[in-house]
């Protein structure tokens, strides 16, 4: 039997050589290829503007102390964001369901989903309620924000996609779905 002849410590070398170049080749046309919408912000996208017509339009009726809500909820069951307006509509305060209402004993969220909903600010004591958020609400750019930290939380804490419609029920909006739109609503400051 024939032993190949062994390689040159320069040779080898050589071979590394290439082996790097090769490397940080393919990492440079990968990282100058357009990098592809992540799956939150594809949801986003697709919502934005629907949310933000609904949260202005349950606004833009007379202040009563009812009918100031919506409650966006993925499939059904205790995985929901609600939002309703008070104090003049100057806040809003946000509730992401913690399983308090729902069947006893509360079925157990995984630890990143809890810190999902945690890292949008909801207090996370369930054990009087769901998880509680309250903002102020001065102008659009307010209103902006919190429409992205909604969907968000539903994406993130509980799961929602597009692939699956977002149920809703809203004071003054009509339909039990959350339409998708376009993003061409543009915050005005």
């Amino acid at each position: 039997m024939v032993e190949p002849p062994e390689e040159s410590p320069r040779a080898g070398r050589r071979a590394a050589r290439r082996a790097i170049a090769v490397a940080v080749m393919v990492f440079g046309v990968l990282a100058a290829m357009p990098a592809r919408a992540s799956g939150l912000d594809e949801f986003v996208r697709a919502y934005h503007c629907p949310l933000l017509k609904a949260f202005e339009t349950i606004r833009a009726h007379e202040m009563t102390p009812l009918d100031r809500y919506i409650v966006l909820s993925v499939d059904r069951g205790q995985r929901y964001v609600q939002c309703r307006f008070f104090d003049q509509d100057r806040q809003i305060e946000c509730e992401a369901a913690s399983g308090f209402y729902g069947p006893q004993p509360a079925p157990k969220m995984s630890r990143a989903r809890l810190n999902a909903i945690a890292s949008q600010g909801f207090s996370m004591d369930g054990s009087q309620g769901n998880f509680r958020l309250v903002r102020p609400i001065a102008d659009h750019t307010d209103l902006w924000a919190i429409t992205d930290l909604v969907l968000e939380t539903l994406y993130r804490g509980y799961g929602a996609r597009l692939k699956r419609p977002l149920g809703m029920k809203a004071a003054f909006v009509p339909g039990m779905v959350l339409p998708r739109g376009d993003s061409s609503c543009v915050p005005i400051g």
